[in-house]
């Protein structure tokens, strides 16, 4: 169960273990900001990350930051708002990792 913070207090101290072990993630926006967190978080959970951005330069970028820590991730580009952008990635995405599980 998850608590009020407290002054001193970390959030990994309050929650729970995120366990994505085995796990393949796909997150967008992770050439930077929230999106290269929540990218960072999962890697550090244990799944294998599809770092995605529309800047390709950004998502291949936070992709090596997070391989050369000895994380699991490979950085490509998405365009969101692209039906046939998704279709592609989630091709190579089945292609290369399997099924996808948490995006």
């Amino acid at each position: 169960m998850l608590t009020s913070p407290r002054a001193g207090d970390s959030r990994r101290e309050r929650e729970p273990g995120l366990r994505l072990g085995g796990r393949v993630a796909l997150v967008t926006g992770a050439g930077s900001g929230i999106g290269g967190a929540c990218a960072t978080r999962f890697t550090e959970a244990g799944a294998f990350v599809w770092v995605t951005d529309v800047n390709e330069d950004a998502a291949s970028s936070t992709a090596a930051e997070l391989t050369s820590g000895g994380h699991s991730c490979r950085g490509a580009a998405l365009y969101v708002s692209d039906e046939e952008a998704w279709i592609r990635m989630l091709d190579e995405v089945m292609r290369e990792s399997g099924p996808l599980d948490v995006l």
